[in-house]
Protein backbone atom coordinates (compact mmCIF):
# COMPACT_ATOMS: atom_id res chain seq x y z
CA UNK A 1 0.00 0.00 0.00
CA UNK A 2 1.27 3.76 -0.05
CA UNK A 3 2.84 5.44 2.38
CA UNK A 4 -0.40 7.02 4.02
CA UNK A 5 -1.83 3.04 3.70
CA UNK A 6 -4.93 4.56 3.60
CA UNK A 7 -6.58 7.10 1.34
CA UNK A 8 -9.29 9.77 1.80
CA UNK A 9 -11.45 7.20 -0.13
CA UNK A 10 -10.92 4.88 1.89
CA UNK A 11 -11.83 6.31 5.35
CA UNK A 12 -14.66 7.78 4.35
CA UNK A 13 -16.08 4.42 3.07
CA UNK A 14 -14.80 2.75 6.83
CA UNK A 15 -16.21 5.58 8.87
CA UNK A 16 -19.49 4.82 7.16
CA UNK A 17 -19.24 1.35 7.99
CA UNK A 18 -18.02 2.46 11.69
CA UNK A 19 -14.58 1.41 11.69
CA UNK A 20 -12.47 4.24 12.92
CA UNK A 21 -8.84 5.19 12.43
CA UNK A 22 -6.91 6.06 15.46
CA UNK A 23 -4.90 8.33 13.72
CA UNK A 24 -7.46 10.84 12.52
CA UNK A 25 -8.23 13.49 15.06
CA UNK A 26 -10.90 15.78 13.27
CA UNK A 27 -13.94 13.70 14.85
CA UNK A 28 -12.70 12.73 18.25
CA UNK A 29 -14.58 15.55 20.26
CA UNK A 30 -18.06 15.28 18.45
CA UNK A 31 -18.43 11.47 17.60
CA UNK A 32 -20.01 9.50 21.01
CA UNK A 33 -17.96 6.39 19.53
CA UNK A 34 -14.74 7.96 20.53
CA UNK A 35 -15.84 8.89 23.79
CA UNK A 36 -16.76 4.90 24.32
CA UNK A 37 -13.37 3.89 23.26
CA UNK A 38 -11.49 6.34 25.89
CA UNK A 39 -14.15 4.74 28.96
CA UNK A 40 -12.88 1.16 27.28
CA UNK A 41 -9.63 1.72 28.06
CA UNK A 42 -10.22 2.48 31.32
CA UNK A 43 -13.17 -0.47 31.40
CA UNK A 44 -12.03 -3.78 31.00
CA UNK A 45 -15.63 -4.66 30.50
CA UNK A 46 -16.31 -2.75 27.52
CA UNK A 47 -13.08 -3.05 25.69
CA UNK A 48 -13.99 -6.71 25.07
CA UNK A 49 -16.70 -5.27 22.03
CA UNK A 50 -14.37 -3.29 21.10
CA UNK A 51 -11.47 -4.34 18.10
CA UNK A 52 -8.57 -2.65 16.96
CA UNK A 53 -6.42 -3.79 13.59
CA UNK A 54 -3.39 -2.35 13.44
CA UNK A 55 -1.45 -2.46 10.05
CA UNK A 56 2.51 -3.54 10.40
CA UNK A 57 5.53 -2.83 8.21
CA UNK A 58 8.01 -5.47 8.27
CA UNK A 59 11.78 -3.59 7.49
CA UNK A 60 13.40 -6.40 6.18
CA UNK A 61 11.06 -7.13 2.78
CA UNK A 62 9.03 -3.78 2.93
CA UNK A 63 5.82 -6.18 3.80
CA UNK A 64 2.81 -5.08 5.44
CA UNK A 65 1.00 -7.67 8.20
CA UNK A 66 -2.71 -7.41 9.60
CA UNK A 67 -2.63 -7.83 13.48
CA UNK A 68 -5.99 -7.94 15.46
CA UNK A 69 -6.40 -7.51 19.10
CA UNK A 70 -9.27 -6.52 21.46
CA UNK A 71 -9.65 -3.39 23.53
CA UNK A 72 -7.79 -0.21 23.17
CA UNK A 73 -4.11 -0.60 22.69
CA UNK A 74 -1.18 2.07 23.18
CA UNK A 75 0.18 3.43 19.96
CA UNK A 76 3.70 2.67 19.65
CA UNK A 77 6.10 2.45 16.74
CA UNK A 78 8.34 -0.57 17.85
CA UNK A 79 7.81 -3.91 18.13
CA UNK A 80 4.13 -5.06 19.97
CA UNK A 81 2.91 -6.98 22.56
CA UNK A 82 -0.32 -6.92 24.89
CA UNK A 83 -2.54 -8.95 22.94
CA UNK A 84 -1.11 -8.55 19.05
CA UNK A 85 1.43 -11.42 18.34
CA UNK A 86 5.33 -9.68 18.89
CA UNK A 87 6.30 -8.79 15.74
CA UNK A 88 9.11 -6.24 14.91
CA UNK A 89 8.35 -3.36 12.53
CA UNK A 90 6.78 -0.24 12.21
CA UNK A 91 2.74 0.45 12.99
CA UNK A 92 1.61 2.52 10.19
CA UNK A 93 -1.74 2.07 11.19
CA UNK A 94 -4.44 1.28 13.18
CA UNK A 95 -7.99 0.89 12.83
CA UNK A 96 -11.04 0.61 15.62
CA UNK A 97 -14.61 -1.07 15.70
CA UNK A 98 -17.40 -2.76 17.59
CA UNK A 99 -17.73 -6.26 16.81
CA UNK A 100 -20.38 -6.81 14.56
CA UNK A 101 -23.49 -8.63 16.36
CA UNK A 102 -25.65 -11.96 15.31
CA UNK A 103 -28.66 -9.55 14.65
CA UNK A 104 -25.98 -6.87 12.19
CA UNK A 105 -24.23 -9.08 10.03
CA UNK A 106 -25.91 -8.73 6.90
CA UNK A 107 -26.47 -4.55 7.93
CA UNK A 108 -22.46 -4.37 7.85
CA UNK A 109 -21.94 -6.48 4.65
CA UNK A 110 -24.94 -3.78 2.77
CA UNK A 111 -23.11 -1.44 4.30
CA UNK A 112 -19.98 -2.43 2.92
CA UNK A 113 -21.58 -3.08 -0.39
CA UNK A 114 -22.79 0.20 -1.12
CA UNK A 115 -19.42 1.67 0.13
CA UNK A 116 -17.74 0.06 -2.98
CA UNK A 117 -20.73 -0.40 -5.31
CA UNK A 118 -22.68 2.60 -4.99
CA UNK A 119 -26.19 2.89 -6.95
CA UNK A 120 -26.59 -1.29 -7.67
CA UNK A 121 -28.45 -1.77 -11.07
CA UNK A 122 -28.67 -1.71 -14.37
CA UNK A 123 -27.21 1.56 -16.41
CA UNK A 124 -27.38 2.36 -19.78
CA UNK A 125 -23.83 4.35 -21.54
CA UNK A 126 -25.21 7.15 -23.55
CA UNK A 127 -22.32 8.83 -24.21
CA UNK A 128 -18.89 7.65 -23.99
CA UNK A 129 -15.40 10.40 -23.04
CA UNK A 130 -12.05 9.51 -21.59
CA UNK A 131 -13.07 12.55 -18.58
CA UNK A 132 -15.60 10.31 -16.24
CA UNK A 133 -17.86 13.35 -15.62
CA UNK A 134 -18.11 14.23 -19.27
CA UNK A 135 -19.70 10.80 -19.61
CA UNK A 136 -23.49 10.35 -20.09
CA UNK A 137 -24.82 7.50 -18.03
CA UNK A 138 -28.67 6.50 -16.93
CA UNK A 139 -30.06 3.90 -14.72
CA UNK A 140 -32.38 1.68 -16.49
CA UNK A 141 -34.64 -1.30 -15.64
CA UNK A 142 -34.68 -2.97 -18.84
CA UNK A 143 -32.48 -2.85 -22.70
CA UNK A 144 -34.14 -1.00 -24.90
CA UNK A 145 -33.02 -2.91 -27.91
CA UNK A 146 -32.47 0.04 -30.10
CA UNK A 147 -29.70 -1.16 -31.10
CA UNK A 148 -29.28 -4.09 -33.21
CA UNK A 149 -26.91 -5.65 -30.56
CA UNK A 150 -25.88 -5.17 -26.66
CA UNK A 151 -22.44 -5.31 -24.90
CA UNK A 152 -22.66 -5.56 -21.36
CA UNK A 153 -19.81 -4.88 -18.59
CA UNK A 154 -20.04 -6.58 -15.40
CA UNK A 155 -17.12 -5.68 -12.94
CA UNK A 156 -15.97 -7.54 -10.26
CA UNK A 157 -15.81 -8.23 -6.51
CA UNK A 158 -15.23 -5.07 -4.21
CA UNK A 159 -15.40 -3.09 -7.28
CA UNK A 160 -17.95 -1.15 -9.78
CA UNK A 161 -18.25 -0.55 -13.41
CA UNK A 162 -17.27 3.26 -13.07
CA UNK A 163 -13.92 1.82 -12.07
CA UNK A 164 -13.33 -0.49 -15.05
CA UNK A 165 -14.73 2.28 -17.26
CA UNK A 166 -11.67 4.35 -15.81
CA UNK A 167 -9.73 1.71 -16.69
CA UNK A 168 -10.69 1.15 -20.11
CA UNK A 169 -9.72 4.79 -20.79
CA UNK A 170 -6.18 4.55 -20.05
CA UNK A 171 -5.14 3.68 -22.88
CA UNK A 172 -5.81 4.68 -26.69
CA UNK A 173 -7.02 1.11 -27.36
CA UNK A 174 -9.71 1.05 -24.90
CA UNK A 175 -11.13 4.17 -26.16
CA UNK A 176 -11.54 3.20 -29.61
CA UNK A 177 -13.43 -0.26 -28.25
CA UNK A 178 -16.17 1.78 -26.47
CA UNK A 179 -16.46 4.13 -29.42
CA UNK A 180 -16.64 1.74 -31.67
CA UNK A 181 -19.30 -0.29 -29.59
CA UNK A 182 -21.79 2.73 -28.82
CA UNK A 183 -22.10 2.47 -32.51
CA UNK A 184 -24.05 -0.38 -32.98
CA UNK A 185 -24.17 -1.92 -29.75
CA UNK A 186 -26.85 -0.93 -26.35
CA UNK A 187 -24.11 -0.24 -23.79
CA UNK A 188 -25.18 -1.40 -20.47
CA UNK A 189 -23.52 -1.36 -17.37
CA UNK A 190 -24.64 -3.63 -14.34
CA UNK A 191 -23.45 -2.78 -10.91
CA UNK A 192 -24.11 -5.41 -8.61
CA UNK A 193 -23.47 -6.28 -4.68
CA UNK A 194 -20.56 -8.58 -4.55
CA UNK A 195 -20.51 -9.14 -0.46
CA UNK A 196 -23.94 -9.74 0.68
CA UNK A 197 -24.90 -11.49 -1.97
CA UNK A 198 -23.71 -14.81 -3.93
CA UNK A 199 -23.45 -14.39 -7.87
CA UNK A 200 -26.26 -16.84 -8.14
CA UNK A 201 -28.76 -13.77 -7.22
CA UNK A 202 -26.93 -10.92 -8.81
CA UNK A 203 -27.84 -13.65 -12.04
CA UNK A 204 -31.16 -13.38 -11.47
CA UNK A 205 -31.62 -9.54 -11.06
CA UNK A 206 -29.91 -9.52 -15.32
CA UNK A 207 -31.94 -12.30 -15.79
CA UNK A 208 -35.27 -10.18 -14.61
CA UNK A 209 -34.02 -7.00 -16.81
CA UNK A 210 -33.35 -9.30 -19.93
CA UNK A 211 -36.83 -11.67 -19.73
CA UNK A 212 -37.65 -10.10 -22.87
CA UNK A 213 -34.14 -10.35 -24.88
CA UNK A 214 -33.97 -11.19 -28.01
CA UNK A 215 -31.15 -9.49 -29.44
CA UNK A 216 -27.29 -10.73 -29.15
CA UNK A 217 -25.61 -10.29 -26.54
CA UNK A 218 -22.24 -9.46 -25.78
CA UNK A 219 -20.37 -9.69 -22.38
CA UNK A 220 -17.56 -8.47 -20.86
CA UNK A 221 -16.75 -9.72 -17.47
CA UNK A 222 -14.10 -9.68 -15.06
CA UNK A 223 -13.18 -11.50 -11.70
CA UNK A 224 -16.69 -12.36 -9.91
CA UNK A 225 -18.37 -11.05 -13.08
CA UNK A 226 -18.07 -14.34 -15.27
CA UNK A 227 -19.43 -16.22 -12.27
CA UNK A 228 -22.50 -14.01 -12.40
CA UNK A 229 -22.41 -14.13 -16.17
CA UNK A 230 -22.17 -17.70 -16.37
CA UNK A 231 -24.85 -18.53 -13.58
CA UNK A 232 -27.43 -16.04 -15.76
CA UNK A 233 -26.31 -17.29 -19.13
CA UNK A 234 -26.93 -20.79 -18.04
CA UNK A 235 -29.54 -21.05 -15.09
CA UNK A 236 -32.24 -18.21 -15.99
CA UNK A 237 -31.50 -17.10 -19.87
CA UNK A 238 -33.71 -18.04 -22.27
CA UNK A 239 -31.41 -17.31 -25.43
CA UNK A 240 -34.42 -18.62 -28.22
CA UNK A 241 -31.24 -19.17 -30.93
CA UNK A 242 -29.41 -15.82 -30.44
CA UNK A 243 -26.17 -14.93 -29.78
CA UNK A 244 -24.51 -15.04 -26.92
CA UNK A 245 -20.68 -14.80 -26.17
CA UNK A 246 -18.80 -14.13 -23.03
CA UNK A 247 -14.99 -12.68 -22.78
CA UNK A 248 -14.02 -13.85 -19.05
CA UNK A 249 -11.07 -11.42 -17.53
CA UNK A 250 -9.43 -12.88 -14.63
CA UNK A 251 -12.64 -15.29 -13.67
CA UNK A 252 -12.39 -17.61 -10.41
CA UNK A 253 -14.59 -19.84 -12.26
CA UNK A 254 -13.18 -22.42 -10.14
CA UNK A 255 -12.97 -20.30 -7.17
CA UNK A 256 -9.88 -18.51 -5.52
CA UNK A 257 -7.41 -19.96 -2.92
CA UNK A 258 -7.38 -16.28 -1.68
CA UNK A 259 -10.85 -16.92 -0.20
CA UNK A 260 -10.31 -20.20 0.57
CA UNK A 261 -10.99 -20.46 4.66
CA UNK A 262 -7.20 -21.50 5.61
CA UNK A 263 -5.77 -19.40 2.99
CA UNK A 264 -7.74 -15.80 4.24
CA UNK A 265 -5.61 -15.20 7.30
CA UNK A 266 -2.18 -14.64 5.07
CA UNK A 267 -4.73 -13.53 2.31
CA UNK A 268 -5.76 -10.45 3.77
CA UNK A 269 -1.92 -9.74 4.47
CA UNK A 270 -1.61 -9.95 0.81
CA UNK A 271 -3.97 -7.87 0.43
CA UNK A 272 -2.93 -5.17 2.36
CA UNK A 273 0.18 -5.29 0.41
CA UNK A 274 -1.08 -5.03 -3.06
CA UNK A 275 -1.41 -1.42 -3.75
CA UNK A 276 2.86 -1.91 -3.56
CA UNK A 277 2.73 -4.96 -5.75
CA UNK A 278 0.19 -3.53 -8.34
CA UNK A 279 1.39 -0.08 -8.21
CA UNK A 280 -1.51 2.69 -9.08
CA UNK A 281 -3.46 0.16 -10.98
CA UNK A 282 -4.76 -1.20 -7.90
CA UNK A 283 -7.40 1.90 -8.32
CA UNK A 284 -9.34 -0.75 -9.75
CA UNK A 285 -10.37 -1.59 -5.81
CA UNK A 286 -9.84 0.41 -2.75
CA UNK A 287 -7.83 -2.14 -0.87
CA UNK A 288 -7.71 -0.28 2.11
CA UNK A 289 -11.43 -0.21 2.30
CA UNK A 290 -11.94 -4.19 1.49
CA UNK A 291 -9.30 -5.29 4.07
CA UNK A 292 -11.03 -2.97 6.95
CA UNK A 293 -13.93 -4.23 6.09
CA UNK A 294 -13.31 -7.98 5.72
CA UNK A 295 -12.00 -8.00 8.89
CA UNK A 296 -15.26 -6.62 10.52
CA UNK A 297 -17.77 -9.20 8.88
CA UNK A 298 -15.52 -11.90 10.17
CA UNK A 299 -15.10 -10.86 13.61
CA UNK A 300 -19.05 -11.89 14.16
CA UNK A 301 -17.78 -15.23 14.26
CA UNK A 302 -14.06 -15.40 15.11
CA UNK A 303 -11.18 -13.84 15.57
CA UNK A 304 -8.92 -13.27 11.94
CA UNK A 305 -6.20 -15.35 14.17
CA UNK A 306 -8.83 -18.38 14.54
CA UNK A 307 -8.05 -21.77 12.11
CA UNK A 308 -10.78 -24.10 10.62
CA UNK A 309 -13.21 -25.18 11.47
CA UNK A 310 -14.24 -21.21 13.12
CA UNK A 311 -12.72 -19.60 9.75
CA UNK A 312 -14.83 -21.82 7.35
CA UNK A 313 -18.23 -20.76 9.76
CA UNK A 314 -17.25 -16.81 9.11
CA UNK A 315 -16.58 -17.13 5.56
CA UNK A 316 -19.56 -19.61 5.26
CA UNK A 317 -21.69 -16.09 6.50
CA UNK A 318 -20.15 -14.18 3.75
CA UNK A 319 -22.48 -15.19 0.68
CA UNK A 320 -19.94 -13.23 -1.55
CA UNK A 321 -17.25 -14.35 -0.70
CA UNK A 322 -17.84 -17.74 -0.18
CA UNK A 323 -19.09 -18.01 -3.17
CA UNK A 324 -15.74 -17.70 -4.64
CA UNK A 325 -13.63 -20.06 -2.03
CA UNK A 326 -11.48 -22.83 -3.94
CA UNK A 327 -12.27 -25.69 -1.47
CA UNK A 328 -12.32 -28.60 -3.16
CA UNK A 329 -15.75 -30.44 -2.73
CA UNK A 330 -16.83 -28.28 -0.01
CA UNK A 331 -18.50 -25.18 -2.42
CA UNK A 332 -21.96 -26.18 -3.22
CA UNK A 333 -22.32 -23.34 -5.95
CA UNK A 334 -19.35 -24.16 -8.04
CA UNK A 335 -19.57 -28.07 -8.05
CA UNK A 336 -23.32 -27.16 -9.20
CA UNK A 337 -22.20 -24.69 -11.68
CA UNK A 338 -19.56 -27.09 -13.40
CA UNK A 339 -20.96 -29.83 -13.25
CA UNK A 340 -21.24 -31.37 -17.00
CA UNK A 341 -24.89 -30.83 -18.51
CA UNK A 342 -26.35 -30.21 -22.01
CA UNK A 343 -27.68 -27.01 -23.34
CA UNK A 344 -27.37 -24.48 -25.16
CA UNK A 345 -24.64 -22.60 -24.24
CA UNK A 346 -22.77 -19.00 -25.25
CA UNK A 347 -19.40 -19.11 -26.73
CA UNK A 348 -16.73 -18.12 -23.94
CA UNK A 349 -13.35 -16.53 -24.02
CA UNK A 350 -11.05 -16.47 -21.71
CA UNK A 351 -7.88 -13.69 -20.93
CA UNK A 352 -5.62 -14.42 -17.93
CA UNK A 353 -2.24 -14.04 -16.12
CA UNK A 354 0.61 -15.36 -14.65
CA UNK A 355 1.70 -12.71 -12.25
CA UNK A 356 5.36 -12.10 -11.39
CA UNK A 357 6.20 -8.59 -9.61
CA UNK A 358 9.95 -7.35 -10.33
CA UNK A 359 11.96 -5.28 -8.84
CA UNK A 360 11.05 -4.12 -4.87
CA UNK A 361 7.88 -5.89 -5.10
CA UNK A 362 9.50 -9.56 -5.64
CA UNK A 363 10.66 -9.42 -2.10
CA UNK A 364 7.22 -8.44 -0.54
CA UNK A 365 5.61 -11.69 -3.28
CA UNK A 366 7.79 -13.78 -1.85
CA UNK A 367 5.96 -14.38 1.36
CA UNK A 368 3.23 -15.76 -0.59
CA UNK A 369 3.66 -17.46 -3.49
CA UNK A 370 4.57 -21.31 -3.31
CA UNK A 371 7.98 -20.81 -5.84
CA UNK A 372 9.89 -18.52 -3.00
CA UNK A 373 8.23 -19.88 -0.03
CA UNK A 374 11.68 -22.43 0.75
CA UNK A 375 13.10 -19.51 1.82
CA UNK A 376 10.65 -17.31 3.65
CA UNK A 377 7.70 -17.77 5.69
CA UNK A 378 6.26 -20.87 4.90
CA UNK A 379 3.60 -20.42 6.80
CA UNK A 380 2.47 -17.21 4.58
CA UNK A 381 1.79 -19.33 1.37
CA UNK A 382 -1.89 -18.40 -0.28
CA UNK A 383 -1.60 -19.72 -3.41
CA UNK A 384 0.05 -23.54 -4.33
CA UNK A 385 -0.17 -22.49 -8.28
CA UNK A 386 0.21 -19.60 -10.40
CA UNK A 387 -1.80 -16.91 -9.94
CA UNK A 388 -2.25 -13.29 -10.97
CA UNK A 389 -2.35 -12.00 -7.61
CA UNK A 390 -6.17 -12.50 -6.56
CA UNK A 391 -7.39 -15.85 -8.84
CA UNK A 392 -5.34 -18.83 -9.55
CA UNK A 393 -4.38 -18.81 -12.99
CA UNK A 394 -5.62 -22.51 -13.62
CA UNK A 395 -9.15 -21.61 -12.10
CA UNK A 396 -9.58 -19.16 -14.73
CA UNK A 397 -10.26 -21.53 -17.45
CA UNK A 398 -13.29 -23.99 -16.22
CA UNK A 399 -16.18 -24.74 -17.38
CA UNK A 400 -18.73 -27.42 -17.20
CA UNK A 401 -17.59 -30.70 -17.09
CA UNK A 402 -15.71 -31.34 -20.32
CA UNK A 403 -16.56 -28.47 -21.79
CA UNK A 404 -13.57 -25.72 -23.60
CA UNK A 405 -13.84 -22.02 -24.20
CA UNK A 406 -13.74 -20.75 -27.95
CA UNK A 407 -9.62 -19.62 -27.01
CA UNK A 408 -8.11 -18.43 -24.23
CA UNK A 409 -5.52 -15.39 -24.21
CA UNK A 410 -2.39 -15.72 -21.31
CA UNK A 411 -0.04 -13.04 -21.06
CA UNK A 412 2.20 -15.33 -19.27
CA UNK A 413 2.57 -17.42 -22.89
CA UNK A 414 4.09 -13.84 -24.66
CA UNK A 415 7.79 -14.49 -25.07
CA UNK A 416 9.30 -12.01 -22.78
CA UNK A 417 7.07 -12.93 -20.05
CA UNK A 418 8.19 -16.99 -20.33
CA UNK A 419 11.60 -15.67 -19.80
CA UNK A 420 10.92 -14.16 -16.85
CA UNK A 421 8.75 -17.37 -15.43
CA UNK A 422 5.53 -15.18 -15.43
CA UNK A 423 4.05 -11.82 -16.38
CA UNK A 424 3.67 -8.33 -15.13
CA UNK A 425 -0.09 -8.15 -15.99
CA UNK A 426 -1.99 -9.22 -12.92
CA UNK A 427 -5.97 -8.83 -11.73
CA UNK A 428 -5.93 -4.86 -11.33
CA UNK A 429 -4.82 -4.04 -14.86
CA UNK A 430 -5.83 -6.16 -17.63
CA UNK A 431 -7.78 -3.37 -18.83
CA UNK A 432 -4.89 -1.18 -19.20
CA UNK A 433 -3.31 -3.60 -21.30
CA UNK A 434 -3.69 -2.91 -25.54
CA UNK A 435 -3.55 -6.69 -26.01
CA UNK A 436 -6.73 -7.29 -23.83
CA UNK A 437 -9.05 -4.69 -25.41
CA UNK A 438 -7.43 -6.09 -28.75
CA UNK A 439 -8.73 -9.69 -28.06
CA UNK A 440 -11.92 -8.71 -26.73
CA UNK A 441 -12.80 -6.75 -29.68
CA UNK A 442 -11.79 -9.96 -31.32
CA UNK A 443 -13.60 -12.10 -29.41
CA UNK A 444 -17.22 -9.94 -29.92
CA UNK A 445 -16.41 -8.87 -33.45
CA UNK A 446 -16.24 -5.17 -32.03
Amino acid sequence: MSDAVLNTTDLANLRKMGILSLEDTSFREKDPAIHQLRRAMRKSTLASKTRVLTIVEDPETGARFCYESFGVLPYSDSAMRRGIPFFGGKIVHRLTYEEVGPNQITSHLVNFDDSLTPGPGLKRLKTWDTDEAQREIVNVSQPAYDKPAVLLIVHGTFSNTKNVLNEIAKTAEGNTFIQEALKDHEVLLFDHRTISVSPVLNALDLARAFANCSTPVRVVAHSRGGLVARWWLESFDQPNGHERKVVLVGCPLEGTSLAAPKNLRNGLDLLANIEKLAGDAASLIPWGTVVAGLFKALSIVTSIAAKTPAMDAAIAMIPGVYAMSRTGEDNAELLRLNQDRTGNWPKYYGVQSNFRPEDVGLRIWRLFNKDHIADVLADRLVFPEDNDLVVDTRSMKRLMGSSAMEDCYNFADEPAAKKRGGATVHHTNYFRQPETIARIRQYLAI
